[in-house]
């Protein structure tokens, strides 16, 4: 399979499209489809290009010979097309987040929800980009204190809810049924799927 998707706006109006060869089907075309006019960039998925190859746990590297080749097949594709190579995608590389109508600048530190600019302070924009990096995932209060805050102390579980409960009054359109970032019941919370 190969997946074209957004990739940014380069300029007023301009739409960046990037491929993720992500299987040997798709890997026996990256020539080819490297080399279609409008694509900037080409993102190997390690991910799936390890099942496709019969690992069940291969996507991080030192990548088996097999894996490592495929990886140098689609370089080598984005090189001979003059495209860029994303290796895999790390919270480093993400220049923003678009999630339901809810947009995340991370260099710039700017939120906004249906195109009106949110007034977060510097933790409750650190939570949110902490949710929305690891979309899905459910998070402790504990691990949110490490991850967000910097440590982790039972007594100050609290400050997690409070906080919480803060951002989904500026981000959520209600905020008794939050959209975003969602409370499961029991473990903690998570943004959305």
């Amino acid at each position: 399979q190969v997946f074209a998707y957004g990739g940014g706006v380069a300029a007023a109006g301009e739409l960046l499209l990037g491929l993720k060869i992500e299987n040997t089907r798709a890997l026996l075309y990256a020539d080819v489809t490297t080399a279609i006019p409008g694509v900037a960039f080409a993102e190997w998925g390690p991910g799936d290009m390890s099942m496709s190859l019969g690992y069940t746990y291969r996507h991080d590297a030192p990548f088996p010979d097999d894996m490592q080749a495929a990886r140098s097949k689609v370089l080598s594709a984005c090189k001979n097309s003059g495209i860029f190579f994303l290796n895999g995608v790390r919270e480093d590389d993400v220049a923003e987040i678009e999630a339901d109508g809810l947009r995340i600048d991370p260099v710039r530190r700017r939120v906004f929800l249906e195109c009106r600019e949110l007034d977060l302070t510097a933790r409750e924009f650190d939570l949110l980009w902490h949710f929305a990096s690891h979309r899905g995932r459910v998070f402790s209060r504990a691990q949110l204190l490490d991850a967000v805050w910097g440590y982790n102390h039972d007594g100050y579980e609290h400050t997690v809810n409070t906080h919480i409960n803060r951002l989904r009054n500026k981000i959520e359109p209600d905020p008794a049924q939050p959209r975003y970032v969602q409370t499961v019941w029991g473990v903690g919370y998570r943004f959305m799927d």
